[in-house]
């Protein structure tokens, strides 16, 4: 018999075999002192691993794995609490100042709307320039977006029909190693 194969060895050495295969690697084991030596190997290295004693995990182990694995979604933050705390101070604060006679209620309701409607005026002067802004950025890509389109139309009118095709599995073969990584396609550890 040739030499056994290293999961027949294993086998034999935890004792798997069925009585003739069994035989049939003693036998060759008796004779072979290769084979020998490494069924010895493999005897000491099962009763070194049963000789371990049992593996005991912390307690919430398996709850803590599970939960940086899988996180628990956050739940979103509800703005009328802050908005209701908010209303509260600014109503507590009148109140006090209109009891501590610091100032009277027709003067701080008129003051206190003309800052109201000047933070709204400056407000929508804001929001204006902002949209004009915006507006502006859109225009400003859209010359780009064309300019580009220009470019590609006359480059695809020069080439033969093939590089399109070539040029876009190209661009997706790039994409697919940016998005995995080049290491999954290319290095097998």
């Amino acid at each position: 018999m040739k030499c056994p194969s290293a999961v027949l060895l294993e086998d034999q050495a935890e004792g798997l075999l069925s009585g003739r295969e069994a035989e049939e690697v003693a036998a060759h084991v008796r004779d072979c002192v290769a084979c020998r030596r490494s069924l010895e190997e493999r005897r000491r290295f099962l009763d070194a691993c049963r000789s371990l004693p049992p593996l005991a995990l912390p307690s919430g182990f398996t709850r803590g794995v599970l939960e940086a694995a899988f996180p628990r979604p956050r739940r979103k933050r509800r703005l009328w609490p802050y908005l209701a705390a908010g209303t509260a101070s600014l109503a507590l604060a009148t109140v006090l100042l209109v009891a501590s006679g610091v100032c009277d209620l027709p003067t701080l309701m008129t003051s206190s709307g003309k800052l109201v409607w000047r933070g709204l005026q400056e407000g929508a002067s804001f929001g204006a320039k902002a949209v004009r802004l915006v507006l502006a950025l859109f225009h400003v890509a859209a010359k780009l977006l064309r300019f580009v389109w220009l470019g590609i139309e006359a480059l695809t009118g020069a080439v033969p029909r093939q590089l399109p095709a070539l040029a876009l599995a190209s661009l997706a073969a790039m994409a697919g190693f940016f998005a995995f990584g080049y290491r999954k396609f290319f290095i097998r550890r």
